[in-house]
């Protein structure tokens, strides 16, 4: 299938960092004869005293050639470390995802596009290290479900310039 073109992204005027408008491209993640493509853009991320919040957009798509049940998307925000185990960081277990969005179903050839909040306590943080710098490393982690085995995509931070947001 071809992969999925996510359509630009509005931004505000007095954002210092705006998402770039370029499409983006992914990869389809198949299920037998049903094909469903996840595409995910991140709009921001903002720390608080209690909470680092990402801000973000999927779009979900249906390439294959039958329409789907219910979707269901769970997802988190974790901070992305060597220490961690990658399956940990990269295969979650869905019954500790925080459910985000839930879908009746999607017609061939449909496409869906989901805005949403995720949330790290601060107090779970883990951050990386760069001489006296410290910085989040955020991994948005989402499982989609539609009747049938698990897909899980992740998608990691890239906020700014230095690739992560910086502690204090």
């Amino acid at each position: 299938p071809a992969p999925l073109r996510l359509p630009p992204t509005p931004t505000a005027s007095a954002s210092p960092d705006p998402v770039p408008s370029a499409p983006v491209a992914v990869p389809s993640i198949e299920f037998g004869r049903d094909s469903l493509v996840l595409g995910f853009l991140p709009h921001s991320l903002q720390l608080s005293l209690i909470y680092a919040t990402l801000t973000y957009r999927l779009v979900l798509a249906n390439t294959g050639e039958r329409p789907t049940g219910p979707v269901t998307i769970g997802g988190d925000l974790v901070s992305a470390h060597a220490s961690l185990g990658r399956q940990w960081q990269l295969e979650p277990d869905e019954r500790f995802l925080a459910p985000l969005h839930r879908l009746n179903g999607l017609a061939t050839g449909e496409q869906v596009s989901l805005e949403g909040q995720i949330r790290l306590p601060l107090s779970e943080i883990v951050p990386v290290e760069a001489g006296p710098a410290r910085f989040l490393a955020p991994l948005a982690r989402f499982v989609v479900r539609s009747g049938a085995p698990l897909m899980v995509a992740g998608g990691g931070g890239g906020f700014g310039r230095g690739g992560g947001a910086e502690l204090p």
